[in-house]
């Protein structure tokens, strides 16, 4: 087993979220929009889909889109005039939202009769931000090879809750339709803990870019536990080395 100190003094704290989140159901719409169409589907991942129709030529809203997303804190990754398309990608740096998503705009040049717009957004959970039990001390981060020789981030705290708090607590807050859950597994305190996963599908490469989150709590003493969250997926990796100064 192989590890890597991650040299953070802690994970990321807080897993509700908040109004600055976007909301896949009511993406921005150009103001004169004809025709609008939403489709929704709350599913693993969660998605939706907006098209519409405006009499204005493509570039205004090629322009529209990029000035409004920047705004919301879209971070643009990618775009192309030539067949017009822009790629988005959001998180929240703070930690406070968990989710992450990405959102694909095509535009549609109809000549006299204006220009189609067509968004698709998704979203899903990002392990690495989920919460240690509030209150909780001593918590590390590290990185390690599994038995599959991928990596695994590993977190581990100590809290005066005992084991049966603690799974209420992630219970309540990693659900449907980001999170899916695993009956398997009785308790927290079983040997596999409990067994959370999330789905994104296929990268372009067509890696399966899907994760687990594994919570398991053991009681060390009356008043104290220790709580390890173990993520793995395609996309955990360690933080590249800090280049000395």
């Amino acid at each position: 087993m192989q590890d890597a100190k991650t040299g953070s003094p802690s994970p990321t704290l807080g897993i509700e979220s908040n109004s600055t989140a976007p909301n896949i159901e009511h993406m921005p719409i150009y103001p004169s929009a004809q025709q609008v169409e939403v489709e929704t589907h709350m599913t693993y991942p969660p998605w939706s889909k907006t098209s519409f129709q405006t009499t204005q030529p493509y570039l205004e809203l090629y322009a529209y889109y990029k000035e409004t997303l920047s705004n919301q804190g879209w971070l643009l990754i990618n775009e192309s005039t030539e067949q017009p398309a822009l790629s988005y990608f959001w998180t929240d740096k703070s930690g406070v939202v968990i989710t992450n998503f990405n959102l694909s705009l095509s535009f549609a040049d109809l000549g006299p009769a204006g220009t189609s717009v067509h968004l698709f957004v998704r979203r899903w959970p990002d392990p690495t931000k989920v919460s240690a039990y509030p209150g909780a001390t001593q918590i590390e981060v590290n990185y390690r090879k599994n038995e599959f020789d991928s990596w695994e981030r590993v977190t581990t705290y100590k809290t005066g809750a005992v084991p049966e708090e603690v799974e209420t607590y992630y219970k309540s807050r990693l659900l449907p339709p980001d999170w899916g859950w695993s009956h398997t597994a009785d308790t927290i305190t079983s040997a596999e803990g409990l067994k959370f996963y999330y789905f994104r599908g296929e990268n372009a490469q067509g890696v399966d870019l899907n994760g687990r989150l594994q919570i398991i709590a053991r009681e060390e003493t009356a008043d104290q536990t220790n709580v390890e969250l173990r993520v793995n997926g395609a996309e955990i990796q360690p933080p590249s080395p800090v280049a000395p100064k």
